[in-house]
């Protein structure tokens, strides 16, 4: 099939609606520029008859075929009963289980896909939907799970989950002794919440979910191409993992999962968050697309208004929509739907959400999505190909170190650290990203087959567990002449939960520099850096630590003038290590030095690998740049109430011809410096907008 940029909004098929109705709405969406439209449901149950029905549904795709328009087809959303479990198949065995055995209070999502029951029914709708559409020449997808996620008690997944276990310690001898227990069998082994003797039973269970979850998938996907092999099979998180909220992203590993269908996508709700920060959405975005860096990434759904008629946050307007859909551009999405074209007329966003307003007509946030819809039309080829350049930046996430972070926190006194792991990373990105670095990251896995080596940077944001083959990778890294970055308690542990005598362990005190000697006090205290003029914010943990003759000292603690910075030269490159939590602290209080010592040590780097160059940027406004064949394009954006002025500077391999803004559709000004082909822009953008321009050699 074509590859095509999806220009898309979601189409919840109504009859009450009434075939006019639905005729004008379809007319409306294709005048408005969309090219691929997702509906749901797939179908309709006639509970009398107890049958599919499927004749509003192929209504809908038979008339979009008439406008020209393809159409995805959403299997799994919100509601099973309007899927693959109408309410006559439905009893509580079939329902997903608390910790107790008890149902789940959910609102969506409430039927256990590890019962044998529940997934020949899920078989059974995949089967009648595939061969239903699979000829019908303007379908151009399956979602086969929108907004998934999935966690049971029950004793299915109980056997599943013993299942895992085995496969990963392979005898019941080890998974004692990493559990502290005394199984004689497999099928012995039960999740209890009692964890002295060991937590890893917990961080087990969590790594387990993501497998069942993208296990799931997998089953899904394949039933799905044994009936239709040529359509791609969709599938989308809500957010990101990497966002805590919404229940631990709703226990999904976005590697995992991403590699199980053909497009993967995410769900972006800016105003509707209590968090609308641009640097976080950056956050969301770019962790998003280091999950899917082999093969196309959407934007599955994106907010049109407020979720409902009594919760207004999210009112949203045409501004609005045209950055959000340039900044999902900018960040490498390969589609963009909006959810959805019309706002409810019915459940609980009733009145909410909608492209349109509630007679139906037009809304100034529609003609927005048209002109934006117009210029990724006429650009297709240049943005379907395009690529973000790389500034050499990676962040270390290792799943199962945050999960075990997690549980430590549960454990003890969450008052002041719920979250610390994701609070540390989001401290470390925000530092990056005020400083206008945008980094990419790498998981566990990634780490142990080499994928440091795509990078100068590499930064480790509270990491208390490392497997030796981890540290050997990023021993490796350093001595090849890369520059890494840690934090508090690095290597304290392996990852069968057991400490490393030397920390940090695997060796990594060489690559370091130092020893830990003990801990000291949780307080607030601040560090003194070498050449920062700024207090550096400790961040509440710290180390009291024994520096070795070859390391060099370059911060201390205020509060008792001990090391808290160390800079060690080890082989080729450089590891930097500061013995508190200054992730964390930097997320807190956005002090400025941690963000200067980190310029020191990133900036110089980044400046000799990277194409482009701040030079002046009073209101921080944002840079991604993109290789599209022989184009380059630089996206801008200004999210102030104010306008601001940037300079630039760009050192790209051959020398500009011409640099146009496709959105005025004019030529901007550009100076070129002697005996270059590096050139500087002066760029003016307007309040709470964007730029893009399209440089071409």
């Amino acid at each position: 099939m074509k590859k095509e940029f999806i220009r898309g909004t979601v189409y919840i098929v109504r009859p009450q609606l009434g075939k006019e109705v639905i005729k004008q709405d379809l007319k409306n969406i294709k005048d408005a520029g969309f090219n691929i439209v997702t509906i749901w449901p797939a179908l309709y149950w006639d509970g009398k008859k107890k049958k599919a029905d499927f004749t509003w549904i192929d209504f809908v795709v038979d008339e979009f075929a008439k406008l020209g328009v393809k159409v995805v087809v959403e299997l799994m959303g919100q509601y099973c009963a309007m899927e693959y479990a109408p309410d006559w198949m439905v009893n509580d065995d079939l329902l997903i289980k608390d910790f107790d055995g008890n149902r789940y209070k959910t609102n969506v999502h409430d039927l256990n896909f590890n019962h044998p029951e529940v997934k020949k029914m899920i078989f059974d709708y995949i089967d009648l939907v595939i061969a239903h559409f699979k000829d019908k020449k303007n379908v151009y997808g399956y979602d086969i799970y929108n907004e998934h996620h999935f966690e049971s008690f029950d004793k299915y997944t109980m056997d599943e989950f013993r299942k895992w276990l085995k496969n990963k310690y392979k005898n019941i001898e080890t998974l004692n002794e990493v559990w502290s227990r005394t199984f004689s069998d497999f099928n012995e082994v039960t999740l209890e919440l009692r964890f002295w003797h060991s937590i890893k039973s917990r961080v087990d269970w969590e790594m387990f979910k993501y497998h069942n979850l993208a296990m799931n998938l997998r089953s899904w996907t394949q039933r799905v191409k044994a009936i239709d092999k040529k359509k791609p099979v969709i599938a989308d998180n809500e957010l990101a993992m990497v966002i805590y909220d919404k229940r631990d992203s709703k226990y999904v590993d976005d590697w995992s999962t991403a590699k199980e269908v053909d497009l993967y996508g995410t769900t972006w709700y800016p105003k509707s968050s209590p968090t609308n920060e641009p640097w976080l959405w950056s956050l969301m975005f770019d962790f998003f697309r280091s999950t899917t860096k082999n093969q196309d990434y959407l934007l599955s759904e994106l907010q049109t208004n407020n979720y409902s008629a009594t919760r207004n946050r999210g009112v949203s307007n045409k501004d609005d929509i045209k950055i959000w859909m340039w900044r999902a551009v900018g960040f490498n999405a390969k589609g963009i739907t909006f959810w959805k074209w019309a706002p409810f007329v019915k459940a609980q966003q009733l009145g909410g959400r909608g492209l349109v307003n509630i007679d139906r007509k037009l809304s100034e946030r529609a003609f927005a999505a048209k002109e934006v819809n117009s210029l990724l039309k006429k650009y297709e080829s240049i943005f379907l190909n395009s690529k973000i350049v790389n500034q050499s930046v990676c962040i270390y996430y290792d799943r199962e170190n945050k999960k075990f972070v997690d549980a430590l926190v549960d454990l003890g006194n969450k008052k002041d650290v719920n979250h610390i792991a994701d609070l540390s990373i989001y401290g470390w990105y925000k530092a990056l990203y005020d400083l206008g670095i945008h980094a990419e990251f790498i998981n566990e896995d990634e780490l142990r087959h080499g994928a440091a080596d795509d990078y100068k940077i590499m930064i480790i944001p509270f990491n208390f567990i490392i497997g030796k083959n981890e540290a050997k990778k990023i021993e490796s890294f350093v001595k090849n002449g890369g520059t890494v970055i840690a934090e508090f308690r690095l290597g304290l542990s392996e990852r069968d939960e057991f400490t490393y005598l030397t920390i940090p362990g695997a060796g990594l005190d060489k690559v370091f520099g130092f020893k830990e000697y003990e801990l000291l006090p949780m307080g607030e205290d601040v560090i003194s850096a070498r050449g920062v003029n700024a207090p550096v914010n400790a961040g509440y943990y710290r180390q009291d630590i024994i520096v070795s003759n070859k390391a060099e000292v370059i911060g201390t603690f205020k509060s008792n003038g001990k090391p808290a910075i160390v800079k060690n030269k080890f082989g080729k490159g450089v590891a930097y290590y500061f013995a508190s939590s200054v992730g964390y602290g930097y997320n807190k209080t956005n002090n400025e030095g941690f963000k200067l010592i980190l310029k020191d040590i990133v900036k110089p780097v980044v400046e000799q690998q990277y194409m482009l160059e701040v030079m002046d940027n009073p209101l921080n406004m944002d840079n991604v740049l993109h290789k599209s064949q022989d184009v380059y394009i630089l996206y801008v954006f200004n999210f102030e109430k104010e306008k601001g002025t940037e300079v630039i500077r760009l050192k790209l391999p051959n020398k500009v011809r011409m640099i146009k803004d496709i959105l005025t559709n004019k030529n901007i000004y550009f100076e070129t410096v002697k005996d270059s082909n590096d050139i500087i822009i002066k760029l003016d953008v307007a309040p709470y907008s964007n730029r893009v321009l399209f440089i071409y050699s």
